[in-house]
Parts: structure tokens; sequence; C-alpha cells
């Protein structure tokens, strides 16, 4: 059996200079892609579960070119984690070996987080 890891992106649409941002695509399936290879399994959580938004320039025509994008947005099995993930507050601390973490994207934002320093948040569901 496969161990997993939690992967955790952002709730967060805010429109930001009329384009609505969340989590870009590629920070997500590059680091999927890296850890399927080195034999690991995920889920997909967020603060709110239910549908991960996905920043509007992310999942371009262009960026679909990218064939690690592509071929995770063809797989029904993501698509399906992608839009129901599971809410923070409802995962149990026994489910993950370590959690890692993808924010949404922000000018001028880091755009990872040290997993390790939000256990607490994390567990507790972002109290």
């Amino acid at each position: 059996m496969r161990k997993k890891i939690l992967m955790i992106a952002t709730s967060n649409a805010t429109e930001l200079n009329g384009k609505k941002t969340g989590l870009w695509l590629s920070e997500l399936t590059h680091f999927l892609d890296v850890i399927d290879k080195a034999g690991f399994d995920f889920d997909l959580a967020s603060p709110l579960g239910g549908d991960i938004p996905l920043d509007e320039s992310s999942s371009t025509a262009s960026q679909m070119k990218d064939p690690i994008n592509a071929r995770f947005m063809a797989d029904p099995t993501f698509v399906a984690k992608l839009h129901g993930s599971l809410k923070c507050s409802e995962v149990a601390p026994s489910h993950r070996s370590e959690p890692a973490v993808r924010q949404g994207r922000r000018r001028g934002a880091p755009r990872t987080a040290p997993a390790r320093s939000l256990n607490p948040l994390i567990v507790n569901g972002g109290a």
C-alpha cells in the first residue's frame, strides 16, 4: 500500500485586478508528479472543503500544453479530488504522514508554507 501525502490548497478565489485567483495549477501538478514517481499517493484538502479554485491564468490552453498539467487534468480521479477536496477540520491527524501546503497565488506573497508550522492550524481546522 502506498503512503499518502495530504496536499492542502486554498479555498480562496478572490478577484484581483479583475481576475480570479486561486491555486496555480502547475504548482500542484508538478509536485504530484514527483511524489507519484516516488511511490506516494495523495489526498487534497482545503480550509472549506469542496472545490479548489484555480487561478484562471494557470488553466489556459497554453498552460495545458504542459504535459504534466494535461495528464492530471485528463485524470478523472485528480479532477474529482480537485472539485471535492476534504475539509481541513475534518481530516484526522492520523490520515497523513506529512502535509504539504500549496497556497493560492498572490503577487508578492510566498506560495508555499512550511507544513510543520501549520500542523496546529490544520488539526484545529483553521481556528
